[in-house]
């Protein structure tokens, strides 16, 4: 039914009880968009382009209600549609026991940034049919035709976005999209109650999550826009450096009819051809189809002036692409508070990945590289703070609890940083730095004397003793003492991570230089991967248990209970597209449940703060990896951050998915700007100084 007049919204009014969809039909995918980019004689151009919702209306048990919003031939006003959705939500609130939507978020958000009404959202369709499988592709099309047997109805996208204006097959369209909603629910809810811990998932931590990220994506994140300006202006110059260091090795470039054109630097096949033709440098990799790679990782093994430059310019090209022109679509201004501030507004997805970690875009905050001239354009507005808790080591810590290694479980127990432990005994076992571990020891002795105001220094300690001593002393006591720790550090943690879940040290060796720039040999890889394993023994038993598992049953659960379903871990055949499939099935049986259940952590404290704090309080963000960001009004700053650290350690809700641990879990803190934080404990130090100082001041 077309809601036209009072009387067709008074009779919708008298419909919104029992369970009851909704669903809108908007102009564009963005609330905040007041601009788009249009091609115009070969040129992109922007043009006034402001986001609408055209349509919004119920679902309910007596029919559907489509409401013609900003969509030529509406008789409502703007007022008139204000008053409609704020009488809606009343009866809602009051009256209604269920409100379904499909990808609620998206048509919560909308409305809420059109019209300033917050709608609840009890039964999200979308999310549940995650639950139910995340193999599977969940649009309302998909859902119908898996649950409901029909085939969707759909229009053409410009009608879809109201540009023919109010059209029967418009109506006809946003009401079948409300009907399938409202009937997807019962089917979706016997799937999901056939599981009970992934019912007990959905119940009480994914949706809602997914009322937090409601908010989150309405809140937005704050930029520095000053920040912003300079970051631009800084890599603009960046680029123009690195073109004007290549400009000397640029060399002609034809197309197929001989006529010279400008040499791309972006081009893998001209940029082959220079590099590895006229300057005779030997490739250092082969792609995968066996040509000359210039990837990042070949360039990264290559010692030339030219290659530097090319560095140089690809990292700044992409910083402007992705993290400049990239964010300015959807960046915005508003006052608040008299202040004029700048705001994106990311758009966090919990049905993202297979893996159960969320994703999000518009930007994407998980690929804003770890650079603070980057993250930290992202801040809070006056008054807040930016506060970032990162769980430490958490992937070993479950792995460490997962696979009960005695080795790895009593470094934990016992406040040791395992990175530094890997470390000490990399290094133990080559004992080819003998005198830097002696050395090093005995000045931590020294300095330990110092503070202890005691004369008498201690003796030399042997290389035995100073094996010991490091791992008391910790990596941060090393590093103060010998940077080159850091290093050591760094290549331990490339070991941890990349033997963690059994990397076979071929692709161990790639995985170390990629990611943390350590250069190893065949032999060193080798002689690394078989040592690890024989120091925690119980990680390959974990393995193989975990890869039985997934190949009799075809899934595995996480310790909340999340499913990973991985069929491809039961096939049967010899041929390399198969033995290809079932190995990628048993490597995910091994770290998908660590990885979504450490994500899960974070989900669960983040339900926690908003249910102890409330959004006028604490403004979560999202989760991001192993972090969760937010901003905390500023005189709660500290009571926020040590209950999250707290809780973080051994969540409450942990007991209604009935998982114990006995490694413990440790969150790491920081307050200011994104990436340029200064740790919780020193803030909290220098505010109390800072106010002892003013105390003292006025005494006096």
């Amino acid at each position: 039914m077309l809601v036209r007049t009072d009387k067709d919204v008074a009779k919708m009014m008298r419909s919104l009880e029992g369970r009851i969809s909704y669903d809108i039909e908007t102009t564009c995918l963005y609330p905040w968009q007041k601009k788009r980019q249009v091609t115009r004689k070969k040129q992109l151009v922007w043009i006034d382009d402001p986001a609408k919702i055209t349509m919004f209306g119920f679902g309910t048990m007596s029919g559907t209600f489509s409401v013609p919003a900003e969509i030529k031939g509406s008789p409502w006003s703007r007022d008139e549609l204000e008053d409609i959705m704020l009488e809606a939500s009343k009866t809602i609130k009051g009256e209604v026991s269920c409100v379904v939507m499909h990808n609620g978020k998206f048509d919560v958000v909308w409305t809420w940034a059109h019209y300033g009404i917050r709608l609840p959202l009890d039964f999200d369709t979308m999310l549940a049919d995650y639950m139910c499988d995340e193999n599977q592709r969940h649009g309302l099309d998909d859902c119908v035709a898996r649950y409901l047997g029909k085939k969707p109805y759909d229009l053409p996208l410009e009608e879809k976005q109201g540009k023919l204006g109010i059209t029967d097959d418009l109506v006809k369209y946003h009401g079948m999209d409300l009907q399938y909603t409202l009937d997807l629910y019962k089917p979706l809810r016997d799937e999901l109650n056939r599981d009970k811990p992934t019912a007990r998932l959905f119940d009480n931590l994914m949706m809602p999550l997914s009322d937090i990220y409601i908010e989150a994506q309405y809140d937005g994140i704050v930029v520095d826009a000053e920040k912003f300006d300079e970051a631009e202006t800084y890599l603009r110059g960046e680029l123009a450096s690195a073109l004007a260091g290549l400009k000397q090795w640029e060399q002609p470039v034809f197309d197929k009819k001989g006529r010279p054109v400008a040499f791309n630097w972006g081009s893998p096949k001209q940029l082959g051809e220079l590099l590895f033709d006229k300057l005779g440098i030997e490739p250092p990799m082969k792609t995968p189809k066996g040509g000359r790679s210039t990837s990042e990782s070949a360039l990264n093994q290559i010692d030339h002036p030219c290659v530097a430059d090319l560095i140089k310019f690809r990292g700044a090209k992409q910083q402007l692409a992705f993290f400049i022109e990239g964010w300015k679509p959807f960046i915005h201004r508003k006052r608040v508070n008299g202040v004029w501030l700048t705001y994106l507004h990311p758009t966090m997805k919990l049905h993202g990945t297979v893996t159960g970690r969320p994703s999000a875009e518009n930007p994407n905050l998980f690929q804003v590289p770890r650079d603070p001239r980057i993250r930290s354009l992202i801040t809070s507005e006056p008054g807040w703070e930016f506060v970032e808790c990162d769980l430490s080591q958490v992937e070993m810590r479950l792995a460490a609890e997962a696979s009960r290694d005695p080795e790895l479980m009593k470094a934990f127990l016992n406040g040791i940083d395992v990175h530094w432990l890997t470390a000490i005994r990399e290094i133990e076992r080559g004992q080819g730095l003998v005198d830097l571990v002696i050395e090093t020891a005995h000045t931590w002795l020294k300095n330990k004397a110092k503070e202890a105001k005691r004369n008498a220094i201690p003796d030399e300690p042997t290389y035995a003793d100073a094996i010991d001593i490091l791992l008391e002393m910790g990596p941060d006591a090393a590093v103060e003492i010998n940077g080159e720790w850091k290093e050591y550090r760094k290549k331990a943690k490339a070991v941890n991570f990349g033997y963690l879940y059994g990397m076979w040290w071929k692709k161990f060796k790639q995985y170390a230089r990629d990611n943390y720039g350590v250069e190893i040999t065949d032999e060193q890889a080798e002689a690394s991967r078989t040592y690890y394993f024989q120091t925690y023994a119980e990680l390959p038993k974990w393995h193989d248990r975990q890869k039985r598992f997934a190949r009799q049953n075809g899934y595995v659960r996480s310790l909340s209970g999340r499913k990973r379903r991985l069929p491809d871990a039961q096939l049967y055949g010899d041929d390399w597209d198969t033995k290809g499939k079932r190995s990628s099935a048993e490597r995910q049986a091994i770290n998908s449940p660590i990885q979504s259940f450490a994500n899960e952590i974070n989900f669960m404290s983040a339900v926690q703060l908003r249910k102890k704090y409330g959004r006028d309080k604490v403004k979560i963000v999202g989760t991001v990896y192993d972090a969760i960001l937010m901003r905390v009004r500023s005189d709660y700053v500290e009571e926020v951050t040590e209950y999250l650290l707290e809780i973080t350690k051994k969540p409450p809700m942990f007991k209604l998915f009935g998982v114990e641990l006995t490694v413990p879990m440790l969150g790491e803190a920081k307050v200011g700007p994104w990436g340029a934080g200064k740790d919780f404990h020193k803030w909290q130090a220098a505010r109390k100084s800072s106010s002892s100082s003013s105390r003292a001041s006025s005494r006096s």
